[in-house]
């Protein structure tokens, strides 16, 4: 990761292809060198040099893409890798494919997974409080996905399995009773979240695909990834599309958004940098972007998403429950 200790590509692979053929595993410092000094000269030419600063130099989705690109390596000298994820903003660190940006939105490929992946909760617990705080967002967003695969299962796009749904709902309700130890980004929290992590992971190994877990909410993220060409904390971007697309859905918005609240996750429009306009930008292009994309069927398929329901649906976000944890 940084100028004097990291490897590039070329590098990986000879270390990786050496530790193969000696039977050896890697733990690896996975984050993006180049990504992190572009977004730090940045920062500095800006003024911008509190500390609050530094986690988005490094952003998580960098980080992600950094695992994404290690185990894509790993896939090509065949390497065992021993992963140990340092924060929980993004589920990445259990999932078992290669994330991809094309052409504005994220594909999936291949089949790798880290053997084994070692939650050190100490470590997890340096990264920030909010960052941790945001791994709901991965699991919210089975509020909004449940939904979406029932709708693409009706449409014929998508095959149902129902054990796996009532699984998934399983884990969403248990989640929604962990709030207050989340809030504290407790020891207790970020066990719960992990291990959340990695039995959603499981089920979407059974179906053969991220329906119970993504849709509509994702795919929000990802559009509004694209118009604005700004890096995101993961969790929070996509809590904000559980609480716009629960609204769509009708799906018990007003929960989604109370406990995002509760747990102190900055999900909200003016928390994110984003405006009404932008937000209204986003939402009215989003049909259009998810078709581009050819992303699975879900809400934005089926649902009115003029300039009157867009207006409808941001005047109806639900007014906080609580003040934001510090």
């Amino acid at each position: 990761a940084y100028e004097g200790l990291r490897l590039d590509d070329g590098g990986l692979l000879r270390a990786l292809a050496a530790l193969r053929a000696h039977g050896g595993r890697v733990l690896v410092h996975a984050e993006n060198h180049h990504a992190i000094a572009y977004l730090t000269a940045r920062a500095l030419a800006e003024g911008r040099t509190g500390p609050e600063n530094h986690p988005l130099t490094r952003p998580d989705w960098m980080e992600a893409e950094a695992i994404h690109r290690l185990l894509a390596l790993a896939r090509v000298t065949g390497t065992p890798l021993v992963l140990a994820p340092s924060i929980l903003s993004v589920d990445a660190s259990v999932t078992n494919t290669v994330a991809v940006r094309r052409k504005g939105t994220v594909e999936y490929d291949g089949f790798v997974v880290a053997d084994p992946i070692i939650a050190d909760l100490g470590l997890i617990a340096t990264a920030p409080a909010h960052l941790n705080r945001a791994g709901v967002g991965d699991l919210l967003s089975i509020q909004t996905g449940r939904f979406d695969w029932a709708l693409g299962a009706k449409a014929g796009t998508i095959e149902f399995d129902a054990d796996v749904d009532a699984a998934a709902a399983a884990v969403l309700e248990a989640l929604y009773e962990q709030a207050g130890e989340i809030a504290a980004a407790s020891d207790a929290a970020l066990e719960h979240i992990i291990r959340a992590y990695v039995e959603v992971n499981a089920l979407l190994l059974t179906v053969g695909h991220s329906g119970p877990e993504e849709g509509s909410e994702h795919y929000f993220g990802y559009a509004a990834e694209a118009h604005t060409g700004r890096s995101f904390v993961h969790g929070e971007l996509i809590g904000l599309g559980v609480v716009l697309m629960s609204g769509l859905q009708q799906n018990d918005q007003a929960r989604a958004a109370a406990f995002l609240d509760h747990c102190g996750v900055e999900w909200r429009p003016e928390q994110l940098g984003l405006d009404r306009a932008t937000l209204q930008a986003v939402l009215l292009d989003l049909p259009r972007f998810v078709r581009a994309a050819g992303l699975p069927h879900s809400i934005i398929d089926e649902a009115p998403l003029d300039a009157e329901h867009v207006t409808e649906l941001l005047d109806h976000i639900p007014l906080p429950y609580a003040p934001a944890h510090p």
